[in-house]
């Protein structure tokens, strides 16, 4: 009899009530990463799950600990799964302790927080469903709290369509609800795996009545949920999960040609509303036509770049926000943001190649289709359960191929691989002989995982204490942002944006040296962050003629590190002006506005550039290329300059456009006074 055949048709020797807490923290752990929200932080929703997931993961170590004292290693079930779950987790951490900013690989970076301990809180969670996910009473336990949990979620996303939100967020869900995952393509992501999950309950040939019914009221509900959202990457996912439906109907179940008929009318009739009638369909008919993607292509062609910079091991674990600055593209400013960082490649292959390299890509591959055969293998034992997970995988891996990572729902595939390693093995739960001092060992055990499950609530103060500090500082309340940002970096001194919040307290408070200090510890926190050194570079020009050499230095690292952005040149721009190079300055003002002409900085720094270079040709010429983008600025400058020349009609012309734009624009006020004078 195979392996998969005993496990099928053996019972576990025991099934201690220890093994029925780790079910339930499991199921607890899970319940939270969906739910758990913090409206009073200053990142609301990524930070708090995965503070209360580590919580949790503490606490559930300490249980497989004690189980593993108390039990044995025949908890542990022998499967292949194991062996891929431990390389990766092993390239994991080779390359976190290769990485260029060790922090970041350690805890990820600000907002979504997939670092190193991510990976090492996931792999508890494999094991623990592992070890203890054997019969029915353990699936109800664990689906019940998810199943009311994904619910709640869902129900919320309507209230929130709806402009009811009890809670206030920085952004209006209205139009595109979030529900308790914080962004609509987190909330979109989401809800395709529900749908996936929920059709195949209803296609499962054993499921009871009241449970198809059940499923049925979910998926429609995901479905008018997915037509809100608009999340276009919600249609790959369901498009993926429906050949593994498919293929579970035909094998396990009798074929009933007019139910499939019914099933697939149905299903035409709400994909052609779907398309037709929702904001989903509007976004997916604009996809079509090419024109929106244009976002995506620019984050694929950095992430493959940066791959091909370190294709082995990778930049580490949430590396694709240290090496996207390197390898932005200078047509993103216009279309994703000026000085907009990317902490995510928007597809698992991508993320996964820039962070672990090619190794770490071929690890997470294998330990797909090996926890793919799994599943499948492992249907027999429980097929309506497995069934809904083996759907929800392939809309899961399918949808991430244009989702960004997040820990609201990248929970999924480590759950589905520890059942599938639970119902294709036999564990033993025999109560073992055991020593006085092994019989109190659980102790220590249980009180270190419950000191450890608390360590996460000093982040969470941080979170709120920075939270408050920003929104001090926004409103003028110098002294209330600048002891809140203190009290930040006093509790998590790591996290670098802790540090440029107090360094914009400190300036607001008119504290320059103190302010730069800041500044200083958030650049080298995260140095790939250009926003910091240009900050730096500010602060270090406001402290007087002798440190604007420092301010040129912060202002050239600040480009150093991301010359696509058009705030690191304008500020290189500003600081070589203060300094009297002019010439240079025009050069770095120009690429400023190439990158982003709508930013009225850039053509106010650029007007001022031109008229102080040394260089009268070349600023005529630049200021003329830039002319059409319509800036008072510019054309002022323009004006300027060409009465200069002797132009006195062309002169005359952008004087007069300058001040129709701005008709207090001094610069063109002067030309036109000189005009005037025969």
């Amino acid at each position: 009899m195979s392996a998969v055949a005993r496990a099928t048709a053996e019972p576990d020797v025991a099934s201690p009530a220890l093994r029925r807490v780790i079910v339930a923290l499991v199921a607890l752990k899970v319940a939270g990463l969906i739910l758990v929200v913090d409206p009073h932080g200053l990142q609301s929703f990524d930070l708090p799950k995965t503070l209360y997931s580590h919580a949790f993961g503490w606490l559930i170590a300490g249980a497989i600990g004690i189980a593993l004292l108390r039990h044995g290693a025949g908890i542990v079930p022998r499967t292949p799964l194991n062996l891929f779950v431990i390389l990766y987790g092993a390239i994991a951490a080779l390359s976190a302790l290769r990485a260029e900013v060790p922090y970041i690989a350690l805890f990820g970076e600000h907002p979504t927080y997939l670092g190193l301990t991510f990976v090492a809180d996931m792999v508890v969670l494999y094991l623990a469903v592992a070890i203890s996910v054997r019969d029915r009473e353990d699936i109800a336990t664990l689906v019940a709290p998810i199943g009311c949990a994904a619910i709640f979620a869902l129900l919320y996303g309507f209230v929130q369509a709806a402009g009811l939100d009890p809670l206030r967020w920085s952004d209006d869900p209205a139009q595109r609800p979030f529900s308790t995952f914080g962004h609509p393509d987190h909330f979109g992501y989401a809800v395709g795996v529900l749908v996936a999950a929920a059709a195949a309950v209803i296609a499962a040939p054993r499921a009871s009545s009241p449970l198809r019914l059940g499923a049925g009221a979910i998926a429609l509900a995901g479905v008018a949920a997915a037509g809100i959202v608009a999340t276009r990457g919600t249609i790959l996912g369901l498009i993926g999960a429906a050949p593994a439906i498919a293929y579970l109907r035909l094998r396990y179940g009798r074929l009933h040609l007019a139910g499939v008929a019914a099933a697939a009318l149905v299903v035409l009739v709400a994909a052609g509303a779907v398309f037709a009638f929702t904001p989903l369909g509007e976004r997916a008919r604009g996809a079509v036509g090419g024109a929106p993607t244009i976002d995506r292509l620019l984050i694929y062609a950095s992430a493959i770049d940066a791959f091909f910079g370190r294709p082995v091991l990778g930049y580490g674990p949430a590396g694709f926000a240290v090496a996207y600055p390197e390898y932005r593209l200078a047509e993103s400013g216009p279309i994703l943001g000026a000085s907009r960082p990317q902490v995510d490649a928007h597809d698992w292959v991508l993320q996964t190649a820039v962070s672990f390299g090619i190794i770490g890509l071929a690890a997470l591959l294998a330990l797909i289709i090996a926890g793919t055969r799994a599943l499948f293998a492992a249907f027999a034992r429980a097929p309506v359960f497995v069934g809904a997970l083996l759907a929800a995988w392939c809309a899961y891996w399918l949808e991430g191929l244009v989702s960004v990572g997040f820990v609201g729902i990248d929970w999924f595939p480590w759950l589905a691989l520890g059942v599938a390693a639970a119902f294709t093995t036999r564990t033993v739960w025999a109560e073992p002989a055991i020593s006085r001092s092994r019989r109190f060992a659980p102790v220590p055990v249980a009180m270190l995982a419950m000191v450890l499950a608390v360590s996460g609530s000093v982040s969470f103060a941080a979170n709120r204490a920075a939270a408050v500090s920003e929104a001090a500082w926004r409103a003028g309340a110098t002294d209330i942002a600048l002891a809140a940002a203190r009290s930040a970096v006093e509790r998590d001194g790591g996290r670098a944006h802790y540090w440029n919040a107090l360094g914009l307290a400190l300036e607001q408070a008119g504290r320059w040296p103190e302010a730069e200090t800041a500044y200083a510890e958030a650049a080298r926190r995260a140095p790939y962050r250009a926003p910091y050194w240009d900050n730096l570079a500010w602060a270090r020009s406001h402290q007087g003629a002798t440190r604007a050499a420092d301010a040129v230095s912060a202002a050239q690292r600040a480009l150093a590190e991301d010359p696509a952005d058009p705030y690191t040149s304008f500020t290189l721009a500003e600081m070589l002006r203060q300094i009297g190079d002019c010439d240079d300055a025009l050069t770095h003002a120009a690429r400023a506005f190439t990158l982003y002409r709508d930013g009225a900085f850039f053509s106010r720094s650029l007007a001022r550039a031109a008229l102080c270079a040394t260089d009268h040709a070349r600023s005529l010429a630049i200021l003329e290329e830039a002319a059409p983008a319509d800036s008072a600025e510019v054309h002022a400058a323009l004006a300027d300059l060409l009465l200069a020349d002797g132009d006195r009609e062309r002169a005359r012309a952008h004087a007069m456009r300058a001040l129709q734009i701005d008709p207090a624009q001094p610069v063109a006020i002067s030309v036109m006074n000189e005009l005037r004078t025969p």
